[in-house]
């Protein structure tokens, strides 16, 4: 049946593309991050554009994005790191920088930088499993001499601005894209602090190429590329926080 309903969409997205028109639904999945951060202008401008497609977003970590689209369950998924299936294509869309989080009372608050031993005795706060954070987060501690393993961590939470509430509350530090941050700094309940050496990830779109590529599934890739290279042109907040402060 689902494989019918399929057929069903792929036949009436051929018909209107017969017409020149860019229409249809659009299964977009996205990870948390890029959900409540990035995607919303880009979903809204690529609407501007083609008002007659219907956008349906489904929000997951990046591991059950990547697998979603897998299986078809979705046209595409815009992820935090790239995907390990080999039946999906990846295309690497921008560069987002992660930075340390702390309360402002916190003892490395001063510090213009912080290696992976800093905060391996500090108390953590840490995304769950299947994160695509917690994946890059991982592979930068293990990559620096720090088993992710033997970090004091708090607690795991899935959601980030509950990481957010717990760091503000100064229960630890924590990890996380500087662009998801960017209030909070302003405000001055939390203070950035870049890593040592500096933590970078690709955000990632990823489709399966078997899967049929509509006008539309096309028109929506291409856009997303452009945006997110805008995107990746824009300062990090964190450049701005740190200026002016030393160790």
């Amino acid at each position: 049946s689902e494989r019918i309903l399929a057929l069903s969409g792929e036949m009436e997205a051929r018909v209107g593309e017969l017409t020149g028109q860019v229409t249809g639904p659009l299964m977009i999945g996205a990870s948390t991050t890029i959900a409540e951060y990035q995607l919303p202008r880009i979903l809204g401008e690529f609407k501007a554009r083609f008002p007659q497609v219907q956008a349906r977003l489904t929000v997951a970590n990046s591991e059950t994005i990547a697998a979603k689209v897998a299986d078809h369950s979705l046209d595409v998924g815009l992820i935090e790191a790239p995907s390990h299936d080999p039946n999906l294509t990846t295309l690497a869309c921008c560069e987002d920088e992660l930075v340390m989080i702390c309360a402002p009372t916190h003892a490395l608050a001063a510090h213009t930088s912080v290696s992976a031993r800093d905060i391996a005795d500090q108390p953590y706060v840490s995304r769950e499993h299947g994160s695509g954070t917690r994946e890059v987060v991982d592979e930068f501690f293990k990559d620096h001499g720090v088993n992710p393993d033997d970090l004091h961590i708090e607690m795991e939470l899935g959601s980030r601005e509950a990481i957010k509430g717990a760091v503000e509350a100064n229960l630890g530090v924590a990890i996380m894209s500087a662009s998801t941050v960017a209030k909070e700094l302003q405000l001055g309940t939390l203070v950035a602090v870049q890593l040592n050496p500096r933590l970078t990830r690709e955000l990632s779109m990823v489709y399966a190429p078997r899967k049929f590529r509509s006008k539309l599934l096309d028109a929506f890739i291409s856009f997303v590329e452009v945006k997110f290279q805008q995107c990746g042109l824009e300062a990090s907040p964190i450049k701005r926080a740190t200026k002016g402060r030393a160790r």
